[in-house]
């Protein structure tokens, strides 16, 4: 990887404020809004992918992290505990309407480690 915000957030999780994930993800919504002209290939050159979310997968491939929220401690009755919070955070203009239906399903599956489509 020969991008220093990228190995730092994988080398010391949390240390500068960011996870790996968000540093691909802005780096993806920096590319796909054209702000970052060198951005729109990132995933496919660093992960030798096709997009940012399979990127995420080869990168928590490989570096075996969990894929659940239950592997980080979450018990499942926590999900129910979560969709208030979430809901009230939620700005007015999402782009995706979400409802307490769509965000329970969401959940059970980071909870489960599903993929989502």
């Amino acid at each position: 990887m020969d991008d220093p915000d990228l190995v730092d957030a994988v080398q010391r999780p949390g240390a500068r404020g960011r996870s790996a994930s968000q540093v691909v993800a802005f780096r993806r919504n920096a590319a796909q809004s054209g702000r970052c002209g060198k951005e729109a290939v990132y995933a496919s050159t660093v992960f030798h992918t096709e997009d940012a979310s399979a990127g995420l997968g080869a990168l928590r491939q490989a570096l075996d992290a969990p894929r659940a929220l239950r592997d980080y401690g979450m018990p499942e009755d926590g999900i129910a505990k979560a969709l208030g919070p979430i809901m009230k955070a939620i700005p007015a203009n999402n782009p995706t309407p979400v409802t307490y239906a769509n965000l329970t399903m969401l959940l059970q599956a980071a909870w489960a480690g599903d993929p989502v489509n």
